[in-house]
């Protein structure tokens, strides 16, 4: 049989084998459902610590796309995006400030008060309605 030395002192020929080389399987990839964003296994020193699917899904959970992490203005169209599920209660908040929130606007005159850092949409809008020039009460 063929072979070569395999350096031990008895100088015979074994046969020594050659090292195969392995194709490690293909690495498993997810795509985030929402935006372009692609997720592989993790691994830790050579340990293996969360799968492609757990990636995506912890991402996805922040991810600004995700239809669940924002919300508009109904009044301005703003869009706000949270990656805490608070977007719902900030959109609340500047709705009730929204310069185009209805409820905000002169009854008289159709002037749009916003919240201020020292006054709320409603109380500047209800000092305005007070002096306004087209308030029914101020014209003589």
């Amino acid at each position: 049989a063929g072979g070569h030395l395999c350096g031990d002192s008895c100088h015979e020929r074994h046969v020594v084998a050659e090292p195969i080389m392995m194709t490690p399987p293909p690495a498993a990839v997810s795509k985030c459902d929402f935006c372009p964003e692609s997720f592989g296994d993790s691994f830790f020193y050579g340990f293996f610590t969360a799968s492609a699917e757990a990636n995506k899904e912890g991402h996805q959970i922040a991810c600004s796309e995700n239809p669940a992490n924002s919300c508009g203005c109904a009044h301005c169209g703003e869009k706000f995006l949270t990656t805490d599920e608070t977007a719902e209660k900030k959109q609340e908040h500047h709705a009730e400030g929204c310069l185009k929130n209805p409820v905000n606007q002169c009854r008289f005159c159709g002037d749009a008060y916003g919240d201020s850092l020292v006054k709320t949409a409603t109380s500047s809008r209800a000092s305005h309605e007070i002096s306004c020039s087209k308030n029914p009460k101020n014209i003589a």
